[in-house]
């Protein structure tokens, strides 16, 4: 039987295919060359880019000991991809600012472990964790948790967060003997005003003591030109503690103030006069007894 126009040509259609793929094939590498799509740098570039992670956070130091009752300060780093900033205003895209970025930590905490960081807000490259714990809880090693993640809308395609922990190691004091806290205003309190605290800390024994905790507070006003209607008590006071980090240490046999330590003065606690409604002109020559507490 004699094949048809139409059967011959498409016999020669699939010869024609079943040589070039032989061609091909021969050629070796050059079957790779003709598959590859065109701009596979670019796609691998952009696939790169993609793979790094949008946030990531991290601790400085990851670990910390400390004695029971103590607390504890950790730096976290935050690091933002390119896609978590944006231009700023008008700048054409010269400055770009960060977006917002929620850090919080991870439910449970620890049993005996406070973090008044639950959740906090920033554009910045870093923040401040915080750990306190109770002179109750029990020595060990204790890890707590930390999430970021971006606030407002989600990051399409992925969503914008990131994870780490800090180790808090807690151990019983192997180091006796305490250390001494005083200080005084350099200057008058008047209504309104407030006034920085530089305190003198003094460490007499041979051994350095790391500071975990300081607290002051007005424990007497003596006002001799107060009187029934002019009085003159507590209420018209108020303090502010430490804000600083904590876990800085007082070298031996010194005598050094918080300046000296090179903590900046906006951390320093705080005494102010309240600008009450009644009449204070019984505060009037007026001193105050504070009283200073402290542990290591």
């Amino acid at each position: 039987m004699t094949p048809s126009p139409k059967h011959r040509a498409r016999r020669r259609a699939i010869a024609v295919t079943l040589a070039t793929v032989a061609t091909l094939a021969g050629a070796g590498a050059a079957v790779y060359a003709l598959a590859a799509p065109a701009g596979t740098a670019t796609n691998r570039a952009a696939a790169l880019r993609a793979s790094r992670p949008l946030l990531t956070i991290r601790a400085q130091p990851t670990r910390r000991t400390i004695a029971p009752g103590a607390t504890a300060t950790y730096r976290i780093r935050v690091s933002r991809g390119s896609r978590l900033m944006r231009p700023a205003g008008h700048s054409h895209g010269r400055r770009r600012l960060a977006t917002l970025v929620s850090l919080r930590t991870v439910k449970p905490l620890p049993r005996g472990v406070t973090a008044p960081l639950r959740r906090k807000a920033t554009r910045s490259t870093s923040a401040l964790l915080t750990l306190r714990t109770k002179h109750s809880i029990r020595p060990g090693s204790y890890r707590v948790r930390l999430r970021a993640g971006r606030l407002g809308a989600a990051t399409r395609h992925r969503t914008a967060h990131a994870r780490t922990f800090v180790v808090l190691v807690v151990k019983r004091a192997t180091l006796s003997g305490t250390f001494t806290i005083g200080g005084s205003l350099a200057e008058p309190l008047a209504p309104g005003r407030v006034l920085p605290l530089d305190l003198v800390l003094t460490n007499p024994h041979a051994h350095a003591l790391q500071i975990g905790h300081l607290a002051i507070r007005i424990a007497a006003v003596h006002a001799p030109r107060a009187d029934a209607a002019h009085p003159c008590t507590t209420a018209d006071f108020a303090v502010a503690q430490f804000s600083g980090a904590y876990g800085f240490a007082l070298k031996a046999r010194t005598t050094t103030r918080l300046s000296a330590l090179r903590i900046p003065s906006r951390h320093w606690p705080r005494v102010a006069m309240l600008n009450r409604s009644h009449n204070q002109d019984g505060c009037k020559t007026a001193t105050l007894a504070l009283s200073f507490n402290g542990s290591r």
